[in-house]
């Protein structure tokens, strides 16, 4: 039987503090998150969601008939330079050095430097950014009572907004619809 997977938070008193994880697989390096916030933050939370959210989507992918059912989780694993997909945004694995503070031997989480640029080169350490984003489009959801559950949509999805308005639409005394959707390339 495999031992469950962990999370943890650093306390307050140094800056980055950092969100690990402890329990891995014996084949997956372990992560962490650096945080640039003081403790009692609600981010706090958030920045160990953003683990377990990588952490579910390696069991997720792995293949159940390959898989030891008593081997611990992730049967999956993800490696640095590697990137995954979160809302809008995307975030990125690098190895930690002897610089960090939890010296090396895991993976930091990084998130696009740029969020809105044209390319995903620019890395920097945690997650603020992607939390940011990730509340402004629950937010969204919410303002525009949006029931159920969403897809966000990635930065590399393409987004269409149809309006159908006849030629002497201004003149209508009642809004005209227009309808949204988000649909990969």
């Amino acid at each position: 039987m495999s031992q469950p997977i962990a999370y943890y938070v650093s306390p307050d008193g140094t800056i980055p503090r950092w969100a690990w994880t402890e329990g891995l697989a014996a084949n997956q390096t372990e992560m962490a998150v650096p945080m640039a916030w003081s403790a009692g933050d609600p981010r706090d939370r958030a920045a160990t969601n953003v683990l377990r959210y990588i952490v579910d989507g390696l069991q997720e992918t792995a293949d159940p008939a390959a898989a030891d059912p008593d081997a611990p989780v992730p049967r999956m694993t993800v490696a640095a330079g590697e990137t995954v997909v979160f809302g809008w945004t995307t975030l990125h694995l690098r190895d930690s050095t002897a610089s960090d503070a939890l010296g090396p031997g895991w993976l930091v989480v990084q998130e696009l430097a740029e969020p809105f640029g044209l390319r995903e080169d620019g890395w920097v350490d945690g997650v603020g950014l992607a939390l940011d984003l990730m509340r402004d489009q629950l937010t969204t959801k919410r303002r525009n009572v949006v029931v159920g559950e969403i897809d966000i949509p990635h930065r590399q999805d393409r987004a269409e907004a149809c309006t159908r308005v006849p030629p002497l639409g201004f003149l209508w005394h009642y809004p005209i619809a227009a309808e949204r959707g988000a649909h990969a390339e």
